[in-house]
């Protein structure tokens, strides 16, 4: 059976949209619950009588989970088919949510974020593996940054909203208000998310672009997607007990606005990283008599190679020396403009290069990111409380130019390392 897009057997535009739309409101509202929590931290460290350290813990161990069992729901999605495990994992979403609103304890709290982050893994890989089932090669990094847009909008718009619930009517009717909507999206998957798997076929399998990977072989391009996370997340947790304590004293409705510039910098990342790199690796093919090199797109982490770094070092120095809060907005912003840049050219480089096993290749990616994520963030709050905040995010930005560097020597041989590794190919069996 020849290769055929998925899309080409629709007959409407709207219905690929559908399916993607209601895969990436599951993605959003996962992080929407959990992630958006940050603002009631203060609250709820007091509360539960627990340390900031371990109220940070609501967020860190949910990032471990979301990045473990990415290599539970690939594989059974890879057996079974990406719909029947989207059904199952958004009802666990839905009742983890019931019960984080209803939880009595500070550990009833936290398992019930873990079991949501456990549901909420299964979109990790195969919510981009779904773009490239949906869509082709000239508009993936603008559909995978509109994907990578709903991972990273559930982390600003999330703490946008708990601000004003948690001050107005607690922080209880957040997980009611995820409820919701989760509640609506599981009718949603259920009714509307169709099988997008298909047989790529032996003639396509068979090219040194497309290559069936093991698990132990390394992908180009997985370390850099693994450090921005550390540092938008670090910055969540941190920024509700700066803000909300002497001498700014923020309200949380008015600590959750802080969330605003990083929305406009995961939107302003999405661009960067999606239709801007499309439309350059585009112009690069052209020039090249109409070949197109996937390394292509890496050219383009020069602008969050300069951008992020200021960021960090504008928000280390502006909480330590307490300087005026547009600093930190400004900070922040340039930080999430990396969350959702350098991920969307990643991936979309690493589909380019694995397509026909982009689930397996994205779950390796996806996996290393959040775990380096939790183990940067599990001793980031003493590395601070040691060091401050400007050596800690100075050091930051000292660390993402390093392993964004990384990207220089694959950007010029990342070809020959594509077909060097053909040696590797296994038969693929779907």
């Amino acid at each position: 059976m020849r290769f055929i897009a998925l899309k080409e057997l629709d007959k409407t535009e709207g219905t690929v949209q559908l399916r993607e739309g209601n895969v990436c409101a599951f993605t959003f509202l996962t992080n929407y619950a959990i992630g958006g929590l940050a603002p009631a931290f203060p609250t709820l460290s007091q509360e539960f009588n627990k340390t900031p350290g371990e109220t940070a813990n609501l967020l860190l161990w949910p990032i471990l989970v979301l990045g473990v069992f990415n290599f539970f729901w690939v594989p059974l999605a890879n057996y079974f088919g990406k719909r029947p495990v989207f059904v199952i994992a958004s009802r666990i979403l839905y009742v983890s949510y019931i019960w984080g609103a209803c939880a009595k304890s500070f550990r009833s709290l936290l398992w019930s974020n873990i079991i949501a982050a456990f549901a909420g893994s299964s979109t990790e890989a195969l919510g981009a593996a779904m773009v490239n089932d949906l869509y082709f090669l000239h508009e993936r990094g603008f559909f995978m940054g509109i994907y990578m847009n709903s991972i990273s909008g559930g982390n600003t718009i999330g703490p946008l909203i708990c601000g004003f619930v948690v001050e107005s009517i607690g922080w209880r009717w957040h997980k009611w208000m995820a409820v919701i909507f989760t509640a609506i999206n599981f009718l949603a998957v259920l009714f509307f998310v169709p099988e997008t798997r298909f047989d790529r076929g032996s003639e396509f399998a068979a090219s040194p672009e497309s290559l069936s990977l093991r698990p132990e072989d390394d992908i180009p391009a997985q370390k850099m997607a693994t450090v921005i996370l550390a540092w938008v997340v670090a910055i969540n947790i941190w920024n509700t007990f700066v803000l909300q304590a002497p001498p700014y004293s923020w309200k949380p409705s008015i600590n959750g606005l802080i969330n605003i510039p990083g929305l406009l910098g995961n939107l302003a990342g999405s661009f960067t990283g999606g239709w801007m790199v499309d439309k350059y690796s585009d112009w690069r093919a052209r020039k090249s008599h109409g070949v197109f090199q996937p390394e292509t797109r890496l050219f383009m982490l020069i602008i969050p190679g300069f951008i992020v770094p200021v960021g960090c070092i504008l928000f280390g120095y502006g909480v330590e020396r307490t300087l005026n809060w547009t600093l930190l907005f400004f900070g922040y912003a340039f930080v999430a403009l990396g969350l959702t840049a350098v991920p969307t050219i990643g991936m979309a480089y690493v589909s380019d290069s694995y397509l026909p096993v982009s689930s397996d290749a994205l779950l390796l990616v996806n996996g290393l990111k959040n775990i380096v994520a939790f183990g940067f963030l599990y001793g980031v709050v003493p590395w601070v409380t040691k060091e401050g905040y400007v050596n800690v995010f100075g050091t930051q930005a000292g660390v993402f130019v390093a392993i964004l560097a990384l990207a220089i020597p694959l950007a010029f041989y990342g070809a020959r390392l594509r077909h060097r590794t053909a040696q590797w190919r296994i038969v693929l069996r779907n």
